[in-house]
């Protein structure tokens, strides 16, 4: 089974239909990206970022965290994805970070 590990792990079917709605987001973005010919900007969920990330790099069995108004780059550039940063939280003073 394609969404089966080795292992037998299988996600819940409820992340199977949160990942569905992600991938049509991340569709969605691509589409807009084309469409403006320049950046999109999005404004996620940390759980949306982790799941659109394990849709970019094709895998359920990587965890990914996103800190509390993180910045985190993603180019869509001729046909695939590239990850250019993750995680930024230069916009904060210290004493306003969360981790």
């Amino acid at each position: 089974h394609p969404r089966q590990s080795a292992d037998g792990w299988q996600p819940p079917p409820i992340y199977t239909a949160f990942k569905r709605q992600a991938r049509q987001a991340l569709d969605q973005l691509v589409a807009d990206t084309e469409e403006a010919g320049g950046p999109v900007l999005a404004v996620a969920h940390g759980g949306l970022i982790a799941t659109m990330l394990r849709l970019m790099v094709k895998s359920d069995h990587i965890a990914f965290w996103s800190h509390n108004t993180a910045l985190h780059k993603i180019e869509w550039s001729r046909g695939r994805w590239q990850i250019m940063y993750l995680n930024r939280l230069e916009h904060l003073p210290d004493d306003l970070r969360t981790y």
